[in-house]
């Protein structure tokens, strides 16, 4: 039987971050403190991933560290990549092909680089705006969490404003 507890987790926004609540299922291996109710985000085991992949050389950390949450959490890892909506429908369906197969075989180099065993995972493709896809993915899912990376380098001022990021950051459903 799960068990519904606040998490503590940070969220990041252009203005800095703050601290933030979240009510979460515990699995029933987990155990509350009836002292602090309250968890990290390290204390619960995730049961479902969302990784928004752009198939980016600068994309590769992200990826492998959706691995391997997946992996150390025991969770499902849902891997999607965003297609532009405007492309031709014939376009569009080529191309998708091409990007599930990179996909599974970006994931494949990840693994094997690091020597992590493959999550149970699903790889899709679905077109629309970005942050919208995948908002509204992670609603329709029910994930746990979302995890992606960045294309700017470290240390560059303005790191997540007017990004995709800072949009997903606003409106998730779900700690990012």
């Amino acid at each position: 039987m799960w068990v519904m507890v606040m998490v503590r987790y940070t969220t990041f926004t252009a203005g800095g971050s703050k601290p933030a609540l979240r009510a979460c299922r515990l699995p029933p291996m987990l155990k509350p403190d009836p002292v602090s109710p309250i968890f990290t985000e390290s204390d619960i085991m995730t049961q479902t991933l969302l990784f928004a992949c752009d198939l980016s050389e600068e994309n590769r950390a992200a990826y492998a560290r959706a691995i391997r949450l997946a992996h150390e959490s025991g969770a499902r890892l849902d891997v999607i990549h965003v297609l532009d909506p405007y492309l031709p429908r014939r376009v569009l369906h080529d191309l998708e092909e091409a990007v599930v197969a990179d996909m599974q075989a970006m994931m494949t180099d990840i693994r094997e680089d690091y020597a992590l065993p493959e999550p149970q995972t699903l790889l899709q493709t679905v077109a629309g705006a970005t942050y919208a896809e995948i908002i509204r993915e992670a609603h329709d899912r029910e994930v746990d969490m979302i995890v992606l990376g960045s294309h700017r380098k470290r240390g560059q001022p303005d790191l997540v404003a007017g990004t995709t990021l800072a949009r997903v950051l606003r409106s998730a459903p779900c700690p990012v």
